[in-house]
C-alpha cells in the first residue's frame, strides 16, 4: 500500500507538524495524523474496488484494523433560479398556463452511511397547479418523489388574476406552502416523507419584480441540479453549485460525492458535527 499510508516518522519531520506540536500538543498531532492517514486510505485502489459497499461496511472494516473514517459535510448550499418565460408573464390564465413542476434535490439533516449518501438525499416536486385539477397534483407524476409541495392558481388574489400579473404571487404561494407544510402531509393524494417537513430541505425566495424566484437547499452540500418539465412556462438554472468538504482536517470545499468514480461516495455524510458520535 505504498503511497496510500502515512509514515509516523516522516509525518513528525514536517515543519507544520512541529509547530502544531508546540502550539497544541501531542493529542492534536495524533488527530491530524489520523485525519491525513484516512484521506490517503480513501485513494487506495483496493478500497475503490469495493464499489457498491456502503460507508457503514467500509467503516467497520477499517475499525477492525484500528483505522478511522472521516466524515463529509456541507460547505456551500445549492441554489437554483427559476425565470418565468416572457411569453407567460403577461398572459397566465388558470386554464392555459398552470400545471407544471420543478424537480429539486434537497439534503436532509442528519448522518448517512449509505453508498453515495443516497439515504440523505430527497427528491422534491414543486408543482404549480390550477384549482380545477388540484386534487391530482395537476396530472403531474409523483412517482419517485419524497416530498410534494403545490401552489394553486386559485390561491392568488382575484385582482391580480384579472390583471394577469400573477407570477410573483404564484411563487409567493409556493413559498408560503413550503414553509407551512408539515412532515407527512397528504398533498393531492400523495403522502409526503413522514420525518422531514419541506422547509427542512428547501426554501423559496421571490424577486421584487416577480420575474424570478430562487430555490435554496436548507442543508449545505453538493446536489443534483433542479429541472422543470415545461420549458414554455420558464426555465431553471443553477446559480450557486452546492459543495461538500471534510468535516475535520482538510477544508477543501469541492468534494464531488455525486461522481460515480469518486472515492467520496464511500464516505459517511454528517450535516453537522454535533450529530457525529466520536466516542
Amino acid at each position: 500500500m505504498a503511497g496510500y499510508t502515512l509514515n509516523w516518522q516522516d509525518f513528525m519531520k514536517r515543519p507544520e507538524v512541529k509547530v502544531l506540536l508546540e502550539e497544541k500538543g501531542m493529542v492534536a498531532v495524533k488527530q491530524r495524523y489520523i485525519q491525513e492517514q484516512n484521506m490517503l486510505m480513501w485513494q487506495d485502489p483496493i478500497i475503490l474496488q469495493e464499489g457498491q459497499q456502503d460507508a457503514g461496511v467500509v467503516n467497520q472494516a477499517n475499525a477492525a484494523d484500528g483505522g478511522s473514517t472521516n466524515y463529509i459535510t456541507g460547505d456551500q448550499a445549492h441554489v437554483s433560479t427559476f425565470t418565468w418565460s416572457t411569453t407567460v408573464l403577461p398572459s397566465i390564465t388558470a386554464s392555459a398556463d398552470g400545471n407544471f413542476g420543478i424537480t429539486a434535490y434537497g439534503i436532509r439533516p442528519g448522518v448517512d452511511y449509505s453508498y453515495g449518501q443516497s439515504n440523505i438525499r430527497k427528491k422534491i416536486l414543486l408543482a404549480f397547479v390550477t384549482g380545477s385539477v388540484l386534487g391530482d397534483v395537476g396530472g403531474l407524476s409523483t412517482s419517485g418523489y419524497d416530498v410534494v409541495v403545490t401552489a394553486s392558481y386559485n390561491d392568488i388574489p382575484v385582482a391580480l388574476q384579472t390583471a394577469k400579473n400573477v407570477t410573483g404571487s404564484w411563487a409567493n404561494v409556493l413559498r408560503d406552502n413550503l414553509v407551512g407544510q408539515g412532515a407527512g402531509a397528504v398533498v393531492g393524494g400523495f403522502t409526503n416523507d413522514s420525518a422531514y417537513a419541506p422547509s427542512t430541505l428547501l426554501s423559496v425566495a421571490t424577486s421584487s419584480n416577480g420575474k424570478t424566484f430562487t430555490v435554496t437547499n436548507a442543508v449545505k452540500g453538493d446536489a443534483y441540479q433542479s429541472t422543470t418539465d415545461i420549458a414554455t412556462s420558464g426555465s431553471i438554472a443553477t446559480t450557486t453549485f452546492g459543495k461538500s468538504k471534510w468535516l475535520y482536517g482538510e477544508t477543501d470545499g469541492n468534494l464531488n460525492t455525486l461522481d460515480e468514480r469518486s472515492p467520496y461516495k464511500h464516505g459517511p455524510f454528517a450535516s453537522d458535527s454535533g450529530e457525529v458520535n466520536e466516542n
